[in-house]
Parts: structure tokens; sequence; C-alpha cells
């Protein structure tokens, strides 16, 4: 393991994103954190928690733990982290394709709610499934899209954590229809809204395992949020995103396309108007 966090967080719209450090098992056909880039060998869980405590605590008030992995693929990891993270005082979001079905990880899941409630915090989830039909295909070794939105809605009504189904990537081999399918599933197991995010792909395209036009014209730029200097492309269609902003407007359903905002409508309120 390395004793010391290979880079230097990045506060990006008081947002930090947090590496849990471990490289995750689900292996997804897009994941962009198998890039040396991103993933250079485990990380000792104390690098990690220094990193943040070097942080100006007054320039973030969102947390985000995933960035180069899972948490709930590597629950060990999540057990570490989630207690010094939550205890910070800063909203705290756990991203997954994950689930807890264990009574351990549920129990220990009630404790963080308790400890992000404490400190003031608060605590949120996205969900992460990008496909439907094809998960089988496109994310082989994750738990199936059932299985992850039934644990939004476990987090939900027995623990009164909020999640948001996070429709990222936006997948060019998937159809209108399937993800339009999975923001349906998402209504009805009571998400917040819906989280849209973009395809990244290295200048190589080492993981990108579907044509599109757009891949071909779009050229590499900065990763802003990303803790490591990132020049990814950036693949979204623009009249598909319309099309599915509408079609969540028509259910009723909140549509995002940054987790920070999303974050920011079920976060803590002062006194003063002002999230903390």
């Amino acid at each position: 393991m390395n004793g010391k966090l290979p880079y230097s967080l990045r506060i990006h719209n008081r947002r930090v994103l947090v590496p849990v450090g471990e490289e995750c098992t689900f292996g997804c056909r897009y994941c962009y954190t198998r890039t040396s880039e991103v993933f250079n060998g485990d990380i000792d869980v104390s690098a990690i928690l220094d990193g943040i405590k070097a942080l100006n605590p007054n320039d973030y008030d969102i947390i985000e733990l995933g960035y180069d992995g899972d948490p709930l693929a590597s629950k060990s990891r999540f057990f570490a982290l989630g207690p010094p993270l939550a205890l910070l005082g800063k909203h705290l979001n756990i991203s997954t394709k994950g689930t807890a079905t264990d009574p351990t990880t549920r129990d220990w899941l009630r404790h963080l709610v308790d400890i992000s409630n404490w400190s003031g915090g608060g605590l949120s989830a996205l969900v992460s499934v990008c496909c439907w039909s094809s998960a089988s295909i496109v994310e082989p070794n994750t738990p199936s899209p059932a299985k992850r939105l039934r644990f939004g809605n476990w987090l939900t009504k027995e623990l009164g954590v909020p999640y948001f189904l996070a429709l990222r990537p936006v997948l060019p081999g998937v159809t209108d229809e399937e993800l339009r399918a999975v923001i349906r599933k998402a209504r009805r197991y009571q998400a917040k809204g819906v989280v849209a995010g973009p395809l990244y792909v290295d200048v190589a395209g080492t993981f990108m395992r579907w044509n599109s036009n757009s891949f071909d014209h779009s050229e590499p730029a900065p990763i802003p949020w990303a803790p490591v200097n990132l020049n990814w492309r950036r693949i979204e269609n623009p009249s598909r995103l319309d099309m599915l902003v509408t079609y969540a407007s028509s259910l009723g359903v909140p549509f995002f396309t940054a987790s920070v905002d999303a974050i920011r409508t079920v976060m803590p309120v002062t006194s003063h108007g002002i999230s903390h």
C-alpha cells in the first residue's frame, strides 16, 4: 500500500471527491477508474484521511466518497472511512453501484446515520444504474439494477437517507427506452431525482466499447472536478439529454446534470438559510 496520497484532493463547487483507495471489483466495461492515471495501487486509509484533513474546512461542505472505486465493493474501506468523514460535520454522500443486504453492513449504516446526524452534516447516496436489460453485459459483476434501487429504497424508508438515481454515464449503446425504463423504476423506488452524466473516455479510448460519432469529434479537455490532472474526451449527446429531462419532468422526477446540485437539495439548512 502507498502510505501517502498520490495526489492532492481538489475542491470544486465546495465539494471534495474522496477516494476509496482500493481497486473496485465490479469492473464495469466503461469504467474510467481502472486507468493508471486514477488508480495507482492501494492507498492507506490514514493517507486518505490526512488528505482531507489538510484541506481548509471552510472551503467545502460536501464530501463525495467513491472517486476511484466503489465504497460498497470495498466494505472494509467503507467501514474505516465512513465514521471519520461523517464526524467532520460536512454532508457525506456515498456513490455506489453496490448494495447492503447483510445485517452487519445494515447495522453499520444505521450507526453512520447516527454519526452524521450528530455532527450535523447529514448523509445521502447516489445509486448508479445506467442500464436495465443490458446490465448483464455492460456491468456483469455488479448487483442487478433492481437490487441497487431496492437498496436505495431501503436507505430512504428505513434510515431516512435520501438517494438519487445516478444515470451516469449515459452510454451510447443503451437505447432511449432502456434509459426511460430506469427512470420509471427509480421513481417507483422513491429516488429523490435523477443525476445524469457524460461518458468520460481517455485519449486512447481504453474502455470505449461503443461506436459513437461524438467520440471521433470530441477533443480531450481537462476534467475540473478530478483530483488527478486528466485530459479526457467527454461523450454526451445534448439532444438525448434534453429528451431525458423532458421525460423525467413528465413523471414529476427532478433531473440534474451535476451531482453537487442534486445533493444540495437534501442538505441540512441552518437558521440563516445556508447549507452547512
